[in-house]
């Protein structure tokens, strides 16, 4: 359901556009074979989940699932994932599968001056 909402529309026929529903439901699959945890993660400017591969420490946020990234380091307490698009972030374990930002790789916390 999630993915129907980030396919275009064709404003002709109004119809999902099903080829590219398909081609992401295959890259999506392909890349993550064995989510075993969805994490609820939240950030400054956003609430998502991630879907994790804990075998090969891979994740993709489910809302957008283009913004994908790799756990580089991992505790009781913290969380170190760097993005494929974006750098590092640090994240605060709430719970195993709760997650909270606590700052970027310089030590910066988003949305505090």
């Amino acid at each position: 359901e999630i993915l129907k909402k980030m396919i275009p529309v064709n404003q002709v026929k109004n119809i999902l556009n099903q080829k590219v529903l398909e081609e992401r439901k295959e890259k999506i699959c392909k890349s993550f074979e064995k989510p075993e945890n969805a994490i609820d993660v939240k950030h400054p400017y956003w609430k998502d989940f991630f879907a994790l591969d804990k075998e090969r420490k891979k994740f993709y946020r489910v809302s957008v699932p283009d913004e994908t990234g790799s756990i580089i380091k991992e505790d009781e307490q913290t969380a170190t994932i760097s993005w494929d698009n974006w750098g590092e972030e640090v994240y605060t374990k709430i719970k195993e599968d709760k997650w909270v930002y606590l700052k970027d790789a310089s030590g910066q916390v988003k949305g505090k001056k």
